[in-house]
């Protein structure tokens, strides 16, 4: 990432349980081209809110994987940490159908999966996270 710095990255991970791991994508994270997103549901969302708080320097946003056993009272306590452009939600889908994303204010359902941008399977299209950059730094 250092050799290209004209490159855009950035990574999904749930590995924030284990503290050597953490602080190595953090650092990672912290790198001006990219974007570390912790992957947040409902068995994991506590532990991703401490690793958020606790490590404020890496600039850590939350990537919430919508289940259909989640309770909207978890979405509200991760953007109760969180500021507008900092979550990111992916309703669990399969088979061209997701489930009903639940909206909140600081949320953005990803658009890809809402069918706002068509998945391409050529070389020289433009892709639905190129066309969308949310996700990137």
């Amino acid at each position: 990432m250092k050799l290209r710095p004209e490159c855009q990255f950035w990574f999904y991970t749930r590995s924030f349980q284990t503290p050597e791991v953490f602080e190595e994508l953090s650092n990672l994270a912290s790198l001006p081209n990219c974007q570390g997103w912790l992957s947040v549901d409902s068995e994991n969302f506590s532990q991703a809110l401490l690793a958020k708080c606790n490590d404020r320097n890496a600039g850590w946003k939350l990537a919430i994987l919508q289940h259909k056993d989640m309770e909207l009272e978890t979405i509200e306590a991760v953007t109760a940490v969180t500021q507008q452009s900092e979550v990111i939600n992916f309703p669990y889908h399969h088979g061209g159908k997701h489930l009903l994303p639940m909206y909140q204010n600081l949320v953005l359902t990803c658009p890809a999966i809402l069918g706002k941008y068509e998945l391409q399977n050529r070389s020289d299209m433009v892709r639905p996270c190129q066309q969308c950059k949310f996700c990137l730094p």
